[in-house]
């Protein structure tokens, strides 16, 4: 009986010890992980190397030991796991290469020649295009050489989620609309992967947010003051009241789309006027009001 309980608590011990490891290895991994997903600028072949070891820790996972054993085996990674890891090599090499910089913002990871072979201005909106349709799968490391045989790509922001898997979207800039016109002839329904063709589309230059319904009994200078100590980088606000009547509304412009997206996440319709449901939304390109007061500020 001695001998039995012996056995048994240095068996507890065992099984203890190993969900122990189980628990720190995911922990690690999970630190790798959020770490390898900032794009710090490193040297590449540094940053290569911290993928060759990531490869090795994971395929020694304690999860991975047979039962009753302590011998560790070497697994195979989940397919996801192992796409994700040679993405990111594929990446830091492109970086490399073409002697890009890469940032990440509010959910766009930005590859863009400026300031490393650029240092003139950003071109303008009629050098942007839309991809779509693109497949979960496919990243900067396909994207970037594709459309840089049309001509010289000055930027690519791609849409990714929370877990860095791409919302199927982007916007690239060329240095010149020649070369953006001729993109959208030559890679539109280009099929980047068997049977999943992309959409080339000209880039609309979203610079405008609709703002209402607005408080009726706020005056415009108010309504002004408020929206410019929520935003910046504002080209105009304009006011819209219906005559003979409460209603009214906003239209605010900014100098570029990237900064009216990011006044479209912080104009929370709480942060606004409190204890009215205003919405804040994006204004029509084609928009043109009628029958309404208009103030310009």
């Amino acid at each position: 009986m001695e001998n039995k309980s012996r056995e048994s608590r240095k068996s507890n011990r065992k099984r203890g010890s190993r969900k122990e490891e189980k628990r720190e290895f995911r922990r690690m991994k999970n630190l790798k992980n959020e770490e390898i997903s900032v794009w710090p600028q490193f040297p590449v072949a540094d940053m290569e190397n911290a993928v060759g070891v990531m490869e090795q820790e994971i395929s020694l996972d304690p999860e991975n030991l047979d039962n009753g054993s302590e011998k560790s085996k070497p697994s195979l990674m989940c397919p996801s796991l192992r796409r994700q890891l040679q993405t990111h090599k594929n990446v830091l090499r492109l970086l490399h290469e073409y002697k890009l910089a890469s940032t990440q913002i509010n959910g766009q990871r930005i590859l863009s020649i400026q300031p490393i072979r650029w240092s003139g201005p950003t071109p303008g909106i009629e050098c942007e295009i839309f991809v779509g349709r693109i497949p979960k799968t496919i990243y900067e490391d396909t994207l970037y050489p594709l459309f840089k045989m049309v001509g010289e790509v000055f930027q690519i922001r791609l849409m990714v989620d929370m877990a860095e898997l791409t919302r199927g979207y982007c916007f690239i800039m060329y240095t010149n609309p020649e070369d953006a016109a001729r993109a959208i002839i030559q890679l539109d329904q280009y099929e980047i992967s068997p049977g999943r063709k992309i959409r080339v589309l000209a880039s609309v230059n979203k610079c405008k947010l609709y703002i209402g319904p607005l408080p009726w009994h706020i005056e415009s200078e108010e309504v002004v003051r408020v929206i410019y100590a929520s935003a910046w980088d504002i080209e105009y606000v304009s006011i819209y009241r219906f005559p003979n009547h409460d209603a009214a509304y906003a239209i605010v412009s900014f100098k570029s789309h990237r900064n009216a997206a990011l006044a479209r996440r912080k104009l929370r319709p709480e942060r606004l006027f409190k204890c009215n449901e205003v919405h804040v939304e994006w204004a029509r390109v084609d928009w043109n009001p009628s029958n309404v007061v208009s103030k310009k500020l």
